[in-house]
C-alpha cells in the first residue's frame, strides 16, 4: 500500500481556487487507484472536506496563517507518518521536510506582476519557492506556460517540471430558462443583450478598458448590459461603474454561478496573466463563448474554442464585442460544437490519469 499525504490546507469553509483543485484532483485520484491510501491534512473542517471519500483526513488547527501551519503542525505530522510521498498542491512545502514530495505550481504571478503583492508578501514567497522548487522531486504546473515561467525565472531543469491541464468540475452546466430570468430579475437587469466579467478585478485584467468600451456600445444601443463580479483592486474602474447599464456585484452566491455563465451572451476574461484561467472553461460549460486576450496560458488553453483579440484596447474590444454580436447565433454556435469535440480533454479523470503516472513513476525509482 503507497501512502500518499496531501496538503489540503486550502480545503476550508472560505476554500479558493487552489481547494477546489485539489479537492476535484484528489476526488479522481482516489477512484482510479484503490491501491493508494490518501491522508489529507486540513486547518479546519468544512463541507468541501466532508464530500471527499475514501480519504483519511486529519485536521490540524491553526490560527496562525498558511506558513506557520505548514512548518510546524504539519512538519510534525508528516515525519510521525512514514509517508512515501507528500504531495503539495499549494506552491510549496515545508522547509525542512526531506521525504519524496511532489508540488504544483499554478503560477508564479508574485515574480511577474509585482504590483499586485506588498513587498513582504514578494519576500515570502520567493524564499519559499526557492526552497520549495529545488527541494520537490517532481513539479507539476497546470499548463505549459507556468512551466516555462519557472524555468525562465527560477532556472530549474525542464525535465523536473511536469505541465498537466487542469480540468472542469462537472457541476458547471447550463440552467433553464426560467433560472436565468430569476437571476436577471435577481440582478435588477432588464436589457436583453449581456456581456458579463467574473474574477477579481485586477488592472491585469483590464476591466476598465472593458467598460469604456461598453460606454461606447451602450451610447449606440442601450439594450446592452455589462454585469461584473468581483472585488475591485482597480480604483480607476469605480467612477464607471455609474455608467448606464453597467451592473457590478462584489461577489455572488455558489449557487448562482451556473445561473450568471447562463445568462451571459458573451463573457469578456481580457487577461494579460493567468497560470490557467478557470472562468473562461466555467462559462463554455454553461455554453457561453468567451472573448480572451490572446497571452499567457489562455492562448495556449483556449485556441479555437474562444474570441482573441492581441491588445486590451478599447475600440479593438468594441469592435470584437459587436462583431460576436452581428452574428451571435452562428458565432456562438461555432465555437460550441469546437468545444464539445474537445470537451472530454477537461475532465479531471484525464488529469488524474496523467497525476498519477508520473507519482508511480517516481515512487518506481
Amino acid at each position: 500500500m503507497i501512502k500518499i499525504a496531501v496538503d489540503g490546507y486550502e480545503i476550508n469553509k472560505n476554500y479558493t481556487g487552489v481547494g477546489r483543485y485539489t479537492f476535484d484532483l484528489l476526488t479522481s485520484m482516489v477512484e482510479l487507484d484503490k491501491d493508494i491510501e490518501y491522508t489529507l491534512f486540513l486547518k479546519e473542517e468544512s463541507e468541501l472536506s466532508d464530500q471527499l471519500k475514501g480519504v483519511k483526513k486529519m485536521v490540524l488547527p491553526s490560527e496562525k496563517g498558511y506558513t506557520r501551519w505548514q512548518n510546524t503542525k504539519l512538519k510534525r505530522e508528516l515525519k510521525k507518518g512514514k509517508f512515501d510521498l507528500f504531495f503539495g498542491t499549494n506552491y510549496s512545502l515545508p522547509f525542512l521536510y526531506r521525504g519524496k514530495s511532489v508540488l504544483t505550481v499554478h503560477d508564479i504571478s508574485w515574480k511577474v506582476l509585482k504590483d499586485d503583492y506588498s513587498f513582504k508578501e514578494r519576500l515570502l514567497k520567493e524564499i519559499k519557492s526557492r526552497i520549495s522548487f529545488n527541494k520537490a522531486s517532481l513539479i507539476f504546473t497546470v499548463s505549459k506556460f507556468t512551466k516555462n515561467e519557472i524555468v525562465k525565472y527560477y532556472g530549474i531543469s525542464e525535465k523536473k517540471i511536469v505541465p498537466v491541464h487542469s480540468a472542469i468540475n462537472e457541476n458547471f452546466k447550463r440552467v433553464e430558462n426560467d433560472r436565468i430570468n430569476d437571476f436577471k430579475e435577481k440582478i435588477g437587469i432588464k436589457e436583453r443583450k449581456l456581456i458579463g466579467f467574473l474574477g477579481s478585478i485586477f488592472k491585469r485584467r483590464h476591466v476598465k478598458e472593458l467598460a469604456e468600451a461598453f460606454k461606447n456600445i451602450r451610447k449606440a444601443d442601450n439594450d446592452f448590459a455589462l454585469l461584473l463580479i468581483g472585488k475591485i483592486y482597480d480604483n480607476t474602474v469605480m467612477p464607471l461603474l455609474k455608467s448606464p447599464g453597467i451592473y457590478w456585484k462584489e461577489r455572488i452566491d455558489d449557487t448562482d454561478i451556473n445561473s450568471f455563465y447562463s445568462t451571459l451572451d458573451l463573457f469578456v476574461y481580457l487577461s494579460e496573466y493567468e497560470g490557467f484561467g478557470f472562468p473562461p472553461l466555467e462559462a463554455l460549460k454553461c455554453e457561453t463563448p468567451s472573448l480572451l486576450l490572446n497571452s499567457s496560458s489562455l492562448k495556449e488553453l483556449y485556441e479555437e474554442i474562444s474570441i482573441f483579440i492581441d491588445k486590451p484596447e478599447i475600440k479593438t474590444i468594441e469592435s470584437s464585442i459587436l462583431n460576436f454580436f452581428s452574428e451571435k447565433e452562428k458565432n456562438r454556435e461555432n465555437i460550441l460544437k469546437k468545444f464539445k469535440e474537445r470537451e472530454n480533454y477537461f475532465k479531471w479523470e484525464r488529469a488524474a490519469k496523467e497525476y498519477l503516472s508520473k507519482i508511480k513513476e517516481l515512487l518506481n525509482r
